[in-house]
This record gives C-alpha cells, sequence and structure tokens, in this order.
C-alpha cells in the first residue's frame, strides 16, 4: 500500500453521508465496517477520504454536535505499526 494523506469527516449519520457523497459526487464506497456507527473509505474521482459516524466515546463528534466542521486529517502507509509511531513520536490510538 502506498502512502497517502486522506481527511476524516465525522458525521452524525454515516449511511446518510454515504449516500450523499454517492448521489452529489459519484463517490465509490472502498469498505466499510460496522453497523449503525459505522466508519467507511470513499473514493471522489481518484481522491480518497475516510467518513466516521460521531462516536464520542472514541473522540469522534459531528459538527451538529460540537458546532463547527469536525475534520481529522489521517496519514496512512501500509499496515500502521505501533512502535514505529512510538519511536517517531506519533500516538497511536485505538486497536
Amino acid at each position: 500500500m502506498e502512502t497517502q494523506i486522506a481527511p476524516m469527516l465525522a458525521v452524525s449519520d454515516g449511511n446518510a453521508a454515504i449516500n450523499f457523497y454517492r448521489k452529489a459526487f459519484g463517490a465509490e464506497l472502498l469498505w466499510e465496517l460496522g453497523e449503525g456507527e459505522i466508519v467507511a473509505g470513499l473514493s471522489i474521482g481518484g481522491a480518497k477520504l475516510f467518513l466516521a459516524h460521531e462516536a464520542p466515546a472514541y473522540g469522534t463528534r459531528g459538527p451538529s454536535v460540537v458546532g463547527f466542521t469536525t475534520v481529522e486529517n489521517r496519514a496512512v502507509r501500509g499496515r500502521p505499526h505501533r512502535s514505529a509511531a512510538a519511536r517517531s513520536g506519533g500516538r497511536c490510538e485505538g486497536a
């Protein structure tokens, strides 16, 4: 897998957002995890992005909850490796 930097959009309704991006921009659903509170990978014209249903327990909140746009930028290089990130001063969150 090549290195990529992609935005992660936090939304209040992941399924509705997927449908919106498909209809409005012709987005392709690359993958989807979960039911209800989903995380998904989309591609719009070859540009990849992540979409996450808000999950406050994991620090993911949508704009309707916090009152502003909620976007994170993710750097992905192959399979994430905790020790390499830690040696470089990064933090590894989640599983």
